[in-house]
């Protein structure tokens, strides 16, 4: 939560109107939200393949559950969490006017170490993308968050008297910065209306656990409000330990998991310091200045507009901790609930099917298709054996194995072995069926699960390999592209929330190599001001490559590599000869390249005449160079002169600094015809100097004590 936080004052017949309201909407929405967990439940059960056995009368039946659910969503979840957190995954901002462009890097620098690094959101990000595949939607609560902790105070001298004058611990900073904390769909209520976004309900209420302590704390930090003053009850509610709630309907998912977990929490011995708060956000016409008591409907004494209220609620103790206005909390925020989701591809619903609800009747099908086939095999195997009740034959001791021998009084005509030719085909081919069907409602294919195909059109290269894939994602790339706007949703809240409530300078990790030069970095890192907070910015998270993906970029590298190293154009200049070295090296996963080469310096090309004037008429310097045709720009130059001189408003010190420019070319083009001819008086007049010499080389007969040391 923000470091300020302002409570509202308000009369206790006003509390108690909104601890009414709080019951009435908690208790109209229970049955709407139990129906709609009992939902979730069964595709919960599902992934923890928790089933009822058979009963004992039919114990010896098949019972396997097909996994389907599971392995579809671990395939699923996979795919998302390499795609948002691979090795080459970053965060990458848009400005929105030109003025944020010279700040964009530096700002996705910041938002990149602020995910990855300060907030280490992997792990919760990863809960968070869990629950949208399996549920269909995922809820995060992510206010302003600090964390701290004391530790003793130090002193460097009289240390333990200093320590008792001044106070023996002080508080230490562990984190500041955005939360994330991936919620239950137990514990997210909301009426049953038409909406796209939790900002859109009238209320939503927020089910959490909350210790005596950090009730406390809260209160120091203005969060809560009268915990003190209550703390008698609130410390004999937590001795309690009741930690899931006890209305019907209420934490079902939660229950389910604690079965999976084999602990029960509700009403749990070993549980304590739990209290269950019910954290209220919605919409409430506030009293008019002075008016204390006032019926809620009644316009005339309210507010006309509706304000929107946060109230922490112990609904066990029936007590209000803490009512604030969200206006005071987050006042340039447009959403102001500190929550962020993302959604399966939205269909209209607020809760589109999730895998688990795509793939229950598949899964039922192909476990009774699996069961099928395990009972023909049983048959198989085990043969119906028709006997005389007379032939002595034990029928209910009797079990098929190798070399029994039972004795019979005539066994070619009192025992019949009916021996069962089981066609395993069919069930079989109604398993790859139904496993197709599953294939194309998720989109998660065999090749995205890493199984080799045995069919006769089966790929046989990487390259036709990643064409049938990404063919074969056009399904998948719907999940992909809004996974994308839910990130970038998510990315932006958490800028607004760090734009708002971040210290006035934050010192961020980065390197020399990705700041680039566009930003100052000190002591092996940056530090964002606020002033580079003040743009606008869109953020949005870049996607790292898949393995498949890295090996054909790879060797689509190594042929553009064999061109590049045979184009005269590349081959004879020194830098971009090692640029293209640089980056078939950095596509092999290797970046000490730069590092063990220098960068040669750039070679000095000559530069058109025509581009020269532009850059004149921009006011940059142009120098001239030793490659250049000297002739070929005097001429043009004193084209372009002709022509800039007799336009109507000449501007006098382009007139000027190109005269100057034509000038060093003329220089430039003397030297080099007195170098030229220096050269060739030397060269005609080297055949009669050599005469007066002698051979200017050294005979091709080598002395046997050449390059021997002479005492």
């Amino acid at each position: 939560m923000p470091q300020k936080n302002f409570q509202l004052t308000l009369p206790d017949s006003e509390l108690d109107r909104l601890k009414s309201r709080i019951e009435a909407d908690y208790t109209n929405a229970l049955s709407d939200h139990d129906r709609r967990l009992t939902r979730h439940m069964e595709q919960y059960r599902r992934w923890r393949n928790r089933y009822t056995p058979n009963p004992e009368s039919e114990a010896d039946k098949p019972n396997f559950q097909v996994p389907l659910t599971k392995w579809h969503v671990y395939a699923k979840w996979a795919k998302e969490m390499e795609a948002l957190f691979g090795d080459d995954a970053e965060i990458l901002g848009t400005p929105h006017g030109p003025a944020d462009e010279r700040q964009v890097r530096k700002v996705s620098r910041y938002m990149t170490w602020r995910f990855f690094t300060s907030m280490r959101a992997v792990r919760d990000f990863s809960l968070f993308g869990f629950r949208k595949i399996l549920f269909g939607r995922s809820h995060a609560y992510a206010p302003w968050k600090r964390e701290t902790f004391m530790v003793p105070r130090e002193f460097p001298i009289f240390g333990s008297i200093l320590r008792l004058v001044a106070g023996g611990e002080q508080e230490v900073v562990h984190y500041e910065g955005p939360g994330f904390d991936p919620l239950w769909p137990d514990d997210f209520m909301h009426p049953a209306e038409d909406v796209k976004t939790l900002q859109q309900f009238s209320w939503i209420i927020h089910k959490h656990v909350e210790t005596v302590d950090e009730l406390l704390r809260g209160e120091q930090e203005q969060r809560y409000r009268e915990v003190r003053k209550h703390l008698d009850e609130l410390l004999h509610e937590a001795s309690q330990g009741r930690r899931r709630d006890q209305d019907e309907g209420g934490d079902q998912i939660k229950a389910e998991k604690d079965e999976g977990e084999g602990v029960t929490h509700e009403n749990a011995l070993s549980a304590r310091s739990g209290i269950r708060v019910h954290t209220w956000y919605g919409r409430w016409r506030n009293l008019k200045s002075g008016i204390r008591d006032v019926q809620e409907f009644d316009a005339k004494l309210r507010q006309p507009m509706e304000s929107e209220l946060l109230v922490h609620f112990v609904p066990s103790l029936k007590l209000i901790l803490g009512v604030q206005d969200l206006k005071d909390l987050y006042p340039s925020m447009k959403d102001r609930r500190p929550f962020v989701e993302a959604s399966m591809p939205p269909d209209g619903s607020y809760w589109p099917a999730g895998f688990g609800e795509m793939l229950s009747e598949i899964e039922e099908e192909m476990t009774v298709n699996h069961n099928l086939g395990i009972e023909g095999g049983q048959m198989s195997v085990g043969p119906v054996i028709f006997y005389r009740p007379a032939a002595g034959f034990k029928a209910d001791r009797f079990k098929y194995e190798p070399y029994d021998a039972i004795p019979v009084d005539n066994p070619q005509t009192d025992v019949n072995v009916v021996t069962f030719r089981a066609d395993l085909n069919f069930p079989i081919t109604h398993a790859q069926t139904l496993q197709s069907y599953a294939e194309r409602v998720t989109g998660v294919t065999d090749l995205n699960l890493g199984r080799t195909q045995d069919r006769p059109n089966a790929p046989r290269t990487v390259g036709q390999t990643v064409a049938l894939l990404e063919e074969g994602n056009v399904r998948a790339a719907l999940d992909t592209r809004m996974l994308r706007e839910d990130a970038a949703d998510i990315l932006q809240y958490m800028w607004r929330l760090d734009t708002n409530f971040a210290p006035k300078g934050v010192f961020f990790r980065v390197t020399e190599e990705d700041a680039g030069g566009l930003f100052k970095v000190d002591k092996g890192g940056a530090e964002l001001m606020r002033s580079d907070r003040e743009g606008g910015f869109d953020f949005h998270l870049k996607f790292a490559t898949s393995a498949a993906s890295r090996e054909v970029r790879r060797e689509r590298a190594l042929q553009l590599y064999q061109l590049d190293i045979n184009n005269p154009l590349i081959a004879n200049n020194p830098r971009a000869l090692w640029l293209v070295t640089r980056q078939i090296h950095e596509e092999f996963g290797d970046r000490r390249f730069a590092a063990l080469i220098p960068e040669p310096p750039d070679v000095e090309l000559s530069i058109p005449p025509k581009e020269e004037l532009a850059r004149i008429q921009a006011g940059e310097e142009i120098a001239v160079r030793p490659m250049d045709d000297d002739q070929g720009h005097i001429t043009a130059h004193f084209n372009q002169l002709a022509l800039l001189q007799g336009d109507e408003q000449p501007n006098p010190e382009v007139v000027k600094r190109l005269s100057r420019h034509y000038l060093e070319h003329v220089r430039q083009l003397q030297q080099k015809k007195l170098m030229q001819a220096l050269t060739q008086n030397v060269t005609e007049s080297l055949p009669a100097l050599q005469q007066q010499l002698g051979p200017l080389v050294p005979s091709t007969q080598v002395s046997p004590d050449f390059g021997r040391d002479e005492a």
